[in-house]
């Protein structure tokens, strides 16, 4: 399962994902009978540039590979995407044992991915133990991502 979620050589190949892609990815892990579910709210027929859609792809992606690693046996996982305001909010939540209890909690480099990926869209990332146990992923990302700023190079 997690090996299918982290492919990240066909990427690079394969078109820019959108919304279909990102409940796909849901599809797929309840196929591997595991507790998925995913609620799209407020984004049908909305265009994003393929930016935004493929940073959200990749942090379900990792929030997926990370409530299956380290959620334990039968965690159930659900996936929120909710289009308003020019913004896609997203959360991912488990209801696994939270970060403190995980017995293999890993380097965090995942986290920091998310988190980078985010900011670089403009966007907000937070992350942490939910406060009636397991954890979650919550991510807001501008629709139209702002544009970075000319390095101190390109103005010359």
């Amino acid at each position: 399962v997690l090996a299918g979620l982290r492919r990240t050589g066909d990427i690079e190949l394969a078109p820019p994902p959108d919304i279909a892609a990102i409940r796909s990815l849901v599809e797929q892990l309840a196929q591997a009978e595991v507790d998925a579910t995913i609620v799209i709210d407020g984004c049908d027929g909305q265009r994003m540039p393929p930016v935004t859609v493929g940073g959200a792809h990749r942090i379900v992606q990792e929030s997926l590979t990370n409530a299956v690693r380290h959620g334990g046996p039968g965690v159930a996982v659900v996936v929120t995407i909710a289009c308003r305001n020019g913004a896609l909010d997203i959360t991912v939540s488990d209801d696994g044992p939270g970060r403190a209890a995980r017995s293999d909690t890993g380097d965090g480099s995942g986290l920091a991915g998310m988190a980078e990926r985010a900011a670089v869209l403009g966007g907000t990332f937070e992350a942490g133990n939910r406060p009636g146990g397991g954890f979650a992923v919550h991510a807001v990302l501008p629709i139209m991502p702002r544009r970075a700023e000319p390095s101190t190079k390109e103005q010359r």
